[in-house]
């Protein structure tokens, strides 16, 4: 649990500890065991491609997963201990506690994506990462497309060390890419860089 508040803390998945208890009173009240069980294999089936280091080209898909099978499981916890569907209470309750976990968003900064490319297969974005205090960090990620553009896989995220200074090539050296933004074209690793 330690790790899931931490979790909370540093990102933007901290609205999933207030979401998911409220979601699990309606899972018990409204499915039976059998469908909440049916929900929660379907959903870790969807999210399945995170494992692989994929993501869904919707970004709020993992939240929403993640929200569901917190709900599937706490529901199904819930019922198996009481035999019956929870009460408002104990999700009320845990809701109102974790709530909490959202004042964090208020300090944790943001990241914000001041341009973007699509060449080929793969996406790169400019991204300013402004963090809670001092200056903000400018970084580009490269990611590639997948499964008929429907995924996508981050390959390199490279870190702008002079942002003033306004060149056309971008290294990422570990995918042994580079990108052309004033041309806007990609030579990919077969070629020597």
């Amino acid at each position: 649990m330690y790790f899931l508040l931490i979790r909370a803390e540093m990102s933007e998945y901290s609205f999933i500890f207030v979401a998911f208890p409220s979601l699990a009173l309606f899972l018990g009240h409204l499915l039976s065991l059998k469908k909440q069980i049916v929900i929660l294999l379907f959903t870790l089936l969807l999210f399945a491609p995170k494992v692989f280091g994929y993501n869904y080209i919707v970004d709020w898909l993992d939240e929403l997963f993640l929200t569901v099978v917190f709900a599937c499981v706490y529901s199904i916890i819930t019922y198996l201990t009481t035999e019956k569907p929870p009460g408002c209470l104990l999700p009320a309750f845990i809701t109102i506690i974790l709530a909490g976990g959202l004042m964090i968003n208020v300090i944790k900064g943001s990241q914000t994506v001041e341009q973007e490319w699509e060449v080929n297969n793969y996406q790169i974005e400019y991204i300013q990462d402004q963090g809670f205090t001092g200056g903000s960090l400018m970084k580009y990620k490269l990611e590639k497309y997948a499964f008929f553009h429907i995924l996508k896989k981050e390959l390199e995220i490279y870190v702008d060390p002079n942002p003033s200074n306004k060149k056309c090539q971008i290294v990422f050296k570990e995918s042994r890419i580079l990108f052309d933004k004033c041309q806007i074209k990609v030579i990919s690793r077969n070629s020597n860089l």
